[in-house]
């Protein structure tokens, strides 16, 4: 936040005050809460729970299919064991499902993240995508004073 104001006495018993007051705002995140992902309703606790207990999970062959780490013939649930085992032995659905939705694919020559391209759709693991915004807000005030003298 920063300001500035001047002030000046006209004499006679005026006096003008100008101030400007400014604030600004980077990367602050917009439409997004962590908490809102859609683990419980779409499955993927689920899975992610049949993942770390060395079971299988059709929904993560379907949903990690084409993600540029996993190996050829590497089911989903072997993959995250391989690729997120911090991940997956400290608990952090959230971590995976959110590295999951912010991994870029190229499917038919356009890109798109991971649960979209593989026809989940954009919002399969969050409810909002989130974007960083910029807020420069400016509040001009002028004011104009009258001194009368006391009588």
């Amino acid at each position: 936040m920063w300001s500035f104001s001047i002030q000046r006495d006209l004499g006679h018993n005026f006096v003008v005050d100008a101030q400007y007051i400014g604030r600004a705002g980077r990367s602050l995140i917009g439409g997004y809460e962590r908490n809102q992902l859609k683990i419980r309703e779409n499955g993927f606790l689920n899975a992610f729970n049949a993942a770390k207990a060395n079971g299988e999970s059709d929904l993560l062959n379907r949903l990690t299919a084409g993600h540029p780490s996993r190996a050829a013939g590497e089911s989903g649930a072997a993959f995250l064991r391989r690729f997120f085992t911090t991940a997956l032995a400290n608990n952090d659905v959230a971590g995976v499902a959110s590295a999951l939705n912010r991994t870029i694919i190229t499917s038919g020559g356009v890109q798109r993240i991971l649960p979209d391209a593989n026809g989940f759709g954009p919002f399969f693991l969050h409810f909002f995508r989130y974007r960083s915004l910029v807020c420069l807000c400016f509040f001009p005030i002028f004011e104009f004073v009258f001194d009368q003298p006391l009588t």
